[in-house]
C-alpha cells in the first residue's frame, strides 16, 4: 500500500512541474535548434519528465486503458470524452483527441521529429470516432478528420492531412478507401 502510495504521489508532483513549466514556458509549434534554443531546452526537460518519470507509470500496465485519457489530460493534452488509449503520446500538450476515438494498443503519437540539429514539433489533432490502429504511428503536424480509420502498422508521416471518413494505410500512409456511409468507425 505505501508503495502505491509513494508512486501515486511521485506521479502527481510530476505532473504538478510538468503543468508549471507548460504555465512558464508553453510549448509551441516550430523548428528548434537542438543546440541554442531556450524552447528547445524546454522540450528537453518534458521529455526527460515524461520517459524517466511518468512512462514507466503510464505504459507499464499501472494505468487501465480506460484511464490513460485522463493520464495524458494532466500531462496537457486535450482528450475529448470516452477515448481509450492503448498506445503512447509523445509530447502531449501538442496533441488533441476527439470524442470516441480508440488509438490501438502500441500505437505512438509524437509531436516531434528530430532531424540532424534540429526538432520540429508540430500539433496533431485527431477528430471524433476516429480509429488508430494497433502499432500506427502518427507524426507531428498531422490532422486526422472524423470518422476516419488508420490501418494497423501505418506511418503517417508529417503535415498529413486525413479527411472525414477516409480510411489510410501502409508506410508510408496513403488513402486506401472509405468508411461505408452509416457505419461506424
Amino acid at each position: 500500500m505505501l508503495a502505491v502510495s509513494f508512486l501515486l504521489f511521485f506521479f502527481f508532483l510530476t505532473c504538478l512541474l510538468m503543468l508549471l513549466v507548460r504555465i512558464f514556458c508553453p510549448m509551441r509549434e516550430g523548428t528548434l535548434s537542438l543546440e541554442r534554443s531556450s524552447q528547445a531546452l524546454v522540450w528537453k526537460l518534458f521529455g526527460y519528465l515524461y520517459v524517466a518519470h511518468l512512462w514507466p507509470l503510464i505504459n507499464a500496465g499501472l494505468v487501465p486503458v480506460n484511464l490513460r485519457s485522463l493520464a495524458f489530460s494532466l500531462l496537457g493534452a486535450k482528450m475529448g470524452r470516452n477515448v481509450m488509449v492503448g498506445g503512447k503520446i509523445l509530447d502531449p500538450s501538442l496533441v488533441e483527441i476527439g470524442d470516441f476515438t480508440m488509438l490501438g494498443e502500441d500505437c505512438l503519437l509524437t509531436a516531434h521529429a528530430v532531424e540532424g540539429e534540429r526538432v520540429d514539433l508540430g500539433r496533431i489533432i485527431v477528430g471524433r470516432d476516429v480509429t488508430v490502429g494497433v502499432k500506427a504511428v502518427i507524426l507531428p503536424d498531422v490532422v486526422i478528420g472524423d470518422g476516419a480509420i488508420v490501418a494497423a502498422g501505418a506511418v503517417v508521416t508529417k503535415g498529413t492531412r486525413i479527411a472525414p471518413g477516409e480510411i489510410w494505410g501502409g508506410v508510408p500512409a496513403r488513402k486506401i478507401g472509405m468508411v461505408a456511409p452509416g457505419s461506424a468507425a
